[in-house]
Parts: structure tokens; C-alpha cells; sequence
């Protein structure tokens, strides 16, 4: 995370830069079209949208290794949120 401060839009406005991960788990042997599909749910739902001063870019899938009786895949989004801090 990045703290940046604007001085140009103002006394107090800032911006932080934000990456987050969904952690999607399956269990092994089952559909894993359904985790990936599910996974794309996630990522376009976050991928460059605004929600009130938080705004999103990328929403990045990857398959990760198995994790025990799982199949592990991840969504990363990364963003900013501006503004003025409360």
C-alpha cells in the first residue's frame, strides 16, 4: 500500500494505492469449470469499477497449487482509494 498526498486538489486529499485477494478453494475431483467460472464472477464484479472513492483496475485469475483437498485458484485486484481521510 502507498499513501500519496495531493496538494494540488487540496489540503488534506490523498490517494492509497490497494491490492486484495479472493481466495476461491474447490474440492479436488470436482468441476473445476465451476471454479473458474465462479472465479470470473468475482473478478469481473471488482475490475475497474468505482464504489464510492475506492476505485478498481485489474481483477488478475491465477491457478495456485493444489492445497491439500483442494483446488486453489486467486483473483487479485488491485486499486486506489482517494479523498480526504476522516
Amino acid at each position: 500500500m502507498q499513501d500519496t498526498n495531493n496538494v494540488q486538489a487540496g489540503a488534506g486529499w490523498e490517494r492509497t494505492d490497494f491490492l486484495f485477494v479472493v481466495d476461491v478453494f474447490y474440492p479436488l475431483g470436482e468441476d473445476t469449470l465451476e471454479q473458474l467460472d465462479d472465479a470470473e464472477k468475482i473478478a469481473s464484479s471488482f475490475k475497474n469499477k468505482r464504489f464510492n472513492g475506492i476505485n478498481t483496475h485489474e481483477a488478475l485469475i491465477s491457478t495456485q497449487p493444489e492445497d491439500g483437498n483442494y483446488y486453489h485458484v486467486q483473483v487479485e485486484v488491485d486499486g486506489y482509494i482517494e479523498g480526504i481521510p476522516i
